[in-house]
């Protein structure tokens, strides 16, 4: 099966590995268009030696991601899998002294959730030089995590990979989050889609137009939800509950006017009823909603401001402990 074929299984299994690995630290918020990946160190390492080294090593990866157009987060549709390995390289006399050389290298694997969809693969070897072999390894160590531009060079090789991969079967990836947003799996949808960078640039235009329709089928859908639920409140009597199920509707969904006149009609039956705390809680929403709606109206781009909240969308689905 092709590597893209693998990518796909991936996206559309949306899980993290189940390979024993360890999870490392996420970057800050992606920017749209990065290109999220899950890093692990594999295997957990019991060499007290190699152990020791996996702070600066992963630290060092991190950090150079950015540069590359790469984020670290705690799941995505693909890895970056990390193998470290420290050993003795031979030794040499320096007159009376005897020298050891010590090599440290790091295999860096892009990977999708399937065990054979391997993308790429870069390794990087460093020798080091010294008394014994904590020393040399010491040595080496340092010349890797100190050179920031192999690290970003090799990062930056794995992510055109991962591009070209994007790019190869985008139509799969848009027919992954159809499927999800048919199922009304509209934040994973949204999240397959946001996961194409924007390098892999006509993949990525035809996601982010997949995306906007996504999200109004995603808004329109929990605008029904929230008007059934709320209808269902008010007529019990809950006039708080009802307030609450229409405090987080897009206040540009199609269905606005109808969340804008249920509001009312809210207020106008607490106020009757005397029920002064919630006809006060009704003004307030009535007052943010119309706020936030006139906000995203006045936007120079309508459609930018909502890719952005589509990005926080995704970036939840994304996010550690979501199932």
């Amino acid at each position: 099966m092709s590597t893209h074929h693998h990518l796909i299984r991936g996206l559309i299994a949306f899980a993290a590995f189940l390979a024993p690995t360890r999870s490392w630290a996420q970057s800050p918020t992606p920017q749209p268009g990065t290109l999220p990946l899950a890093i692990a160190i594999a295997p957990p390492y019991s060499d007290e030696a190699t152990a020791s080294m996996v702070d600066p090593v992963m630290d060092a990866i991190v950090a150079s991601m950015p540069g590359a157009g790469l984020a670290a987060i705690a799941r995505a549709p693909l890895q970056l899998k990390v193998n470290l390995l420290a050993r003795a390289a031979g030794q040499s006399d320096a007159g009376m002294r005897r020298i050891l050389r010590g090599e440290v290298s790091v295999s860096l694997t892009l990977q999708s959730p399937s065990s054979a969809g391997t993308l790429g693969s870069v390794r990087l070897v460093r020798v080091g030089t010294g008394r014994d072999l904590e020393a040399a390894t010491a040595q080496a160590l340092a010349q890797l995590t100190d050179d920031g531009d192999a690290l970003l060079s090799a990062l930056q090789q794995l992510g055109q990979q991962a591009v070209s991969a994007f790019e190869g079967s985008c139509d799969a990836v848009v027919a992954s989050a159809r499927d999800h947003a048919a199922s009304r799996e509209f934040d994973e949808s949204l999240a397959i889609l946001m996961s194409v960078p924007s390098s892999a640039s006509r993949c990525r235009t035809r996601a982010t137009a997949l995306a906007q329709q996504v999200y109004s089928q995603r808004s329109q859908w929990q605008c029904g939800t929230a008007l059934q639920q709320a209808s269902a409140a008010q007529a019990a009597g809950r006039l708080g509950e009802a307030l609450e199920q229409l405090r987080f509707v897009d206040p540009l969904s199609p269905c606005q006017a109808r969340v804008s006149a249920l509001i009312s009609a809210i207020g106008a039956q607490a106020a009757a009823r005397r029920a002064q705390q919630e006809a006060a809680r009704a003004e307030e929403l009535r007052r943010e909603w119309e706020f936030r709606k006139d906000v995203l109206q006045a936007a120079s781009s309508i459609e930018r401001q909502r890719l952005i909240v589509i990005g926080k969308i995704a970036e939840a689905a994304l996010a550690p402990g979501r199932r």
